[in-house]
């Protein structure tokens, strides 16, 4: 079963990956295929993760880390798109506000999987030596 408070997070999940593919799409080359090629490859990475992570709770914890570095990976490629001219400030604050948006709700299902964790030794796992 889907986590009710997650859904919000695939959707913009998918709203970003729409409007990020449609932009990239109108770029001059070589923006297009040197940053805009991988930006649409981490938004679509960002989009699969958490759709993973809400369909399969067996494999939602590193679904959710699969997200984390996509995301980390989406900010690294819009700030050369913005240093290489491919966006403007003002599109790229926007998009930064996109992403910093999908940031929380993304930190705090983690934190919300984390902290309903069992609590252990508090130590590392251990190993069969």
């Amino acid at each position: 079963m889907m986590p009710r408070k997650a859904a919000p997070l695939a959707l913009a999940c998918e709203d970003l990956a729409r409007g990020l593919a449609l932009s990239v799409a109108a770029w001059p080359e070589p923006a297009r295929t040197l940053v805009g090629s991988g930006l649409v490859q981490a938004v679509i990475a960002l989009s699969v993760a958490t759709q993973v992570a809400l369909a399969s709770p067996a494999r939602r914890e590193r679904a959710l880390g699969d997200a984390d570095v996509a995301l980390i990976t989406l900010r690294v490629h819009l700030r050369v798109a913005r240093a290489i001219g491919a966006i403007t400030d003002g599109a790229h604050l926007a998009r930064t506000e996109e992403l910093t948006r999908v940031g929380r709700m993304l930190g705090g299902w983690i934190r919300s999987i984390r902290d309903s964790s069992p609590r252990t030794g508090g130590g590392p796992p251990a190993t069969g030596a």
